[in-house]
């Protein structure tokens, strides 16, 4: 097994609700600046002389750096939705169980002992069904 990609996968279950809401914000700020820019590009399209150091030149590089960022971000929560979308179409025996370590834990961030209390599992459980978790979300981070 490969401990980086457990870890790497790992850190981006506890990271997906923020992951998501970084995304949301930089589509609404970014869905905003193409609304302002619209207007501003047309302004400067007049101005002579478009360097570096232009306001048109300076809103693109905006754009595309926010563009770069939600792509890495798009990239890190793509993999973790897919995971929630195969934990729910196919109930086995496992997967209610898996889904909610991985609300439980990952998402709202509770503490071991309590999902273990919530799921009525021991501790040895919880940490059987972390481990296949990750281990079936590491299917989905493969790049």
């Amino acid at each position: 097994m490969d401990k980086n990609l457990f870890r790497y996968t790992e850190k981006c279950l506890y990271g997906y609700g923020q992951n998501c809401t970084k995304l949301e914000r930089l589509r609404r700020e970014l869905s905003l600046l193409r609304l302002r820019g619209d207007v501003g590009v047309q302004d400067y399209k007049r101005v002579a002389g478009s360097g570096s150091g232009s306001p048109v030149f300076r809103f693109v590089v905006k754009l595309e750096a926010m563009e770069h960022k939600m792509n890495r971000l798009e990239q890190i929560t793509k993999p973790v939705k897919e995971l929630i979308a195969d934990l729910a179409k196919n109930p086995n025996s496992r997967n209610p169980a898996l889904m909610n370590i991985l609300v439980s834990h990952y998402f709202k961030g509770l503490q071991v002992k309590a999902v273990m209390q919530e799921s009525h599992i021991s501790k040895s459980g919880f940490y059987a069904l972390k481990y296949a978790l990750v281990r079936k979300a590491m299917r989905y981070f493969v790049f």
